[in-house]
């Protein structure tokens, strides 16, 4: 009985430590890969957060010439860059963009814009503006409020590849409420790139929706749009570089326009249907036509009439042409439709060949 207890007392303890420390060291391991993952990836995300910051920095002085070349400028109080994930990448107090033009002096400007970028892709970009702002257009100043209003970048090979403008119960104070604006602008994948062979290079579409005009602002047609939208595309190889006339010249150069294949526009009693084009002259003057098919066209140029907004003369005489084009579409149409080319070349518009507004001519009375 001795010697079994004796033996008993001298086997070895099980090796209960030995086990908690293999747990232990496992559990450290995992801790340390785990964190080291972590600091990592933190690390990768603000190099990679601090390379976008410096293309932005870098392509501000670009964009600021590219502006000033059409006439436009911006400024702003201050401006933050920040690589950390968590804060926006970019933040701008009281951001302006106006024209250059004092004669036909606008400004658009808000108390703040912030853009924002994937934590771990740059090739998205997304603006956000602050809620409140103004807008300044014909001497006169409206504040604005938006519900939501942000623009988004996507980059490929760090080239702009799209462009997309979003704005939802966009509000301008006693001037006009826009339910909604939408404007996108894709790069178009060239499928050939022979000089003599024209392509599209970008795809752009733009609709604006239920906007509400002030009832003491003078303007045609009723208080309410319910539509205008508008699709374009840039047929020639448009490449953006740093000087953007240039870019334009080259473009144009090269036998390049823009393609407008549809246009609608529901102006209450308007309604208009077209397709058209817009080429450049080589002083990159516009030479817009449209084919149009509308019905209210007669009520749309006797407001524009009473407004003094178009020559008196020459509607009196475009009426009585249209009159000879105008036919019922339905038994029960109450407005005539019109089939009737409408362009916009040297400053002036024309209805089927007859100018109705001179615009030029109004500057030199001025």
């Amino acid at each position: 009985m001795k010697k079994e207890l004796s033996n008993i007392l001298n086997q070895p303890a099980p090796k209960k430590n030995g086990f908690f420390l293999q747990r232990l060291s496992l559990s450290a391991i995992m801790t340390f890969v785990l964190s080291f993952i972590i600091v990592l990836s933190g690390l990768y995300i603000i190099a990679y957060r601090g390379l976008a910051v410096k293309k932005i920095r870098s392509s501000l002085p670009v964009i600021v010439s590219s502006l000033n070349q059409i006439g436009i400028d911006i400024a702003y109080d201050n401006i933050k860059f920040s690589p950390l994930f968590f804060l926006p990448m970019m933040q701008v107090e009281r951001p302006q963009i106006y024209a250059l033009d004092e004669i036909n002096y606008w400004k658009l400007q808000f108390s703040e814009l912030k853009a924002y970028v994937s934590p771990f892709k740059s090739d998205k970009i997304v603006l956000t503006f602050a809620n409140n702002g103004q807008i300044t257009f014909d001497n006169e100043t409206y504040t604005t409020e938006n519900a939501a209003a942000f623009i988004e970048l996507e980059l490929v090979d760090n080239q702009v590849n799209q462009i997309s403008l979003q704005l939802n119960d966009f509000v301008v104070t006693h001037f006009a409420d826009i339910k909604n604006l939408t404007y996108k602008l894709q790069r178009s994948n060239l499928s050939n790139t022979s000089k003599d062979v024209l392509v599209t290079s970008w795809n752009s579409f733009f609709n604006v929706s239920d906007i509400t005009i002030n009832g003491l602002v003078n303007y045609p047609l009723s208080s309410q749009l319910k539509q205008l939208s508008l699709q374009a595309n840039v047929i020639g190889d448009f490449q953006f570089e740093d000087d953007f006339l240039l870019s334009m010249e080259n473009w144009v150069r090269n036998n390049g326009f823009i393609d407008i294949p549809n246009l609608v526009l529901q102006w209450q009693p308007l309604t208009m249907v077209g397709r058209g084009q817009c080429k450049f002259s080589k002083q990159l003057a516009p030479d817009l036509t449209f084919n149009t098919s509308s019905k209210g066209l007669f009520k749309l140029l006797e407001s524009l009439r009473n407004l003094k907004l178009v020559d008196n003369k020459n509607i009196y005489v475009a009426k009585i042409l249209l009159n000879n084009k105008a036919y019922r579409l339905k038994d029960n149409d109450d407005e005539l439709t019109i089939t009737t080319p409408i362009s916009y070349a040297n400053g002036k518009i024309s209805i089927d060949n007859l100018v109705i507004k001179d615009f030029d001519k109004e500057s030199s009375h001025e």
